[in-house]
C-alpha cells in the first residue's frame, strides 16, 4: 500500500463524513424505493438491524471525552525527528482505538501550515488496540529536520491538532513542530 494523503482538518473531515452519511441514506433509501433487497445481488441477509450495528460498535468505540494525550517522546536522528504521542484512557470503561489519528498543524495565526503534507506510513499496519482504564496507545510521527541549503527556513507551527481515530473532536497541543521537507508521516495507533 502506498502512502495515503491525509489533507482533512478536523472540520473537512466531519463534513466528509456528513457527505458520505448522505449519500449512503440516498442510496439505501433509492435501493428502497425500487425494491431491491440484498438477496436481489446474491447477498444474504444479515439478522443484525442497523440499531444493534450502531449500538455494538459505539460500545466500546472511545470517544474523545473518554480520552487524554500528550508528548511522551521526541528522538532526534541524522535528518529527521521521530516524536511519540499517546492516547490515555482516563474514564472508567475500557474502549478500543484502530487506524490513524487526525493530526493537523497551524501557525501562529491559527491558520494551518502552509505548504505541509500529513500522509499516513506505509510501513505500520493498523491494528485494533483495547485501553483498559489508564492504559495507552501511541502513536509516532517523523519529519526531515533540515533543508540541506544553508539559510533556508522551515515552517514551524504554533499548536497542533490531534483528533484520535474514529473521532471528531480534537485535541490542541502546543507544538513548535519544523517539518523541513514539507512533510509528516503519521503512524496508526499501536499499544503501548
Amino acid at each position: 500500500m502506498a502512502f495515503v494523503k491525509h489533507n482533512f482538518n478536523g472540520k473537512q473531515a466531519l463534513q466528509f463524513s456528513v457527505f458520505c452519511a448522505g449519500a449512503l441514506l440516498f442510496l439505501t433509501t433509492s435501493v428502497k424505493a425500487i425494491g431491491l433487497t440484498k438477496s436481489s445481488f446474491g447477498i444474504n441477509e444479515a439478522k443484525e438491524t442497523k440499531a444493534e450495528i450502531v449500538s455494538t460498535s459505539a460500545k466500546t468505540r472511545c470517544l474523545t471525552r473518554q480520552l487524554s494525550v500528550r508528548q511522551v517522546s521526541s528522538d532526534v536522528a541524522v535528518g529527521h525527528v521521530m516524536e511519540t504521542y499517546a492516547f490515555t484512557n482516563i474514564s472508567s470503561s475500557t474502549c478500543t482505538l484502530y487506524g490513524y489519528p487526525g493530526f493537523d498543524l497551524f501557525d501562529a495565526n491559527n491558520r494551518p501550515l502552509k505548504g505541509v503534507d500529513v500522509i499516513w506510513s506505509k510501513n505500520y499496519t493498523p491494528k485494533r488496540v483495547t485501553l483498559a482504564p489508564g492504559s495507552q496507545a501511541s502513536f509516532m510521527i517523523r519529519y526531515a529536520n533540515s533543508t540541506g541549503y544553508p539559510g533556508k527556513v522551515c515552517p514551524t507551527s504554533a499548536k497542533i491538532e490531534v483528533t484520535a481515530p474514529n473521532t471528531y473532536n480534537y485535541f490542541t497541543l502546543r507544538e513548535h513542530i519544523k517539518p523541513c521537507g514539507n512533510q509528516v508521516s503519521v503512524t496508526p495507533v499501536q499499544k503501548g
